[in-house]
């Protein structure tokens, strides 16, 4: 892809930008409800909110909506 008037102008990439998802799978989070109470302490994102019941929870500090399983 070619941006500028004149042919020979145009810039390159300098960097590459790391991929932010690379390894979240495998992150240690907790899971709490929107009560406070923690559900699960230290396991895989991956696997944070596998059986759990249709709602809203916090996994590592975000809110998660699990719509049903």
């Amino acid at each position: 892809y070619y941006v500028g008037t004149k042919r020979g102008s145009g810039t390159g990439i300098d960097g590459t930008i790391a991929d932010k998802t690379a390894g979240v799978e495998a992150e240690i989070v907790d899971v709490y409800d929107l009560t406070g109470v923690c559900l699960r302490k230290q396991v895989r994102r991956a696997d944070a909110v596998k059986g759990l019941k249709k709602g809203i929870y916090v996994v590592g500090g975000k809110k998660v909506i699990v719509a049903g399983n």
